[in-house]
């Protein structure tokens, strides 16, 4: 049994290495992009962003700070699509050598959504953990 899962893995291994060997060919062996796919993260750009503000606004009237966060896990998605839609569509309108423009999009995107969740984070653990009040509160 050891063995054969063995030479499975160096079988497998042996066969991606060519692909893996010359990373610049990457780009030239690569699909064209879908000529749907900016304008359904347009689309879904403005369904989040529409759902965000019904979501806060109902967060507020029902004084619940749980329905605020799940609005702001829509508002996450929309800044998703935001990055999405540059990153894709740079690299549509500037060609294939741009195709990096996705990939930093996503990286900027996350940042910004570990910023948004220290800022949802934050306060709900110092109301977990009883922390006290501001002095201009306490007073």
């Amino acid at each position: 049994m050891e063995n054969r899962t063995l030479s499975y893995f160096c079988s497998s291994s042996s066969q991606a290495s060519p692909r893996t060997r010359n990373i610049t060919t990457a780009t030239e062996n690569t699909k064209p992009w879908p000529p749907l796919l900016c304008p359904c993260a347009l689309v879904s750009i403005i369904c989040k962003e529409i759902l965000y503000r019904y979501t806060v606004s109902e967060g507020k009237r029902l004084d619940s700070k749980a329905v605020i966060a799940n609005a702001w896990h829509h508002r996450s998605d929309a800044l998703s699509s935001i990055g999405t839609s540059a990153g894709i569509g740079g690299a549509i309108l500037l060609g294939d050598s741009w195709r990096i423009l996705d990939p930093i999009a996503a990286v900027i995107v996350s940042i910004f959504i570990m910023k948004t969740a220290v800022e949802l984070f934050v306060p709900c653990m110092d109301e977990l953990l009883e922390k006290s009040l501001p002095d201009t509160l306490e007073n």
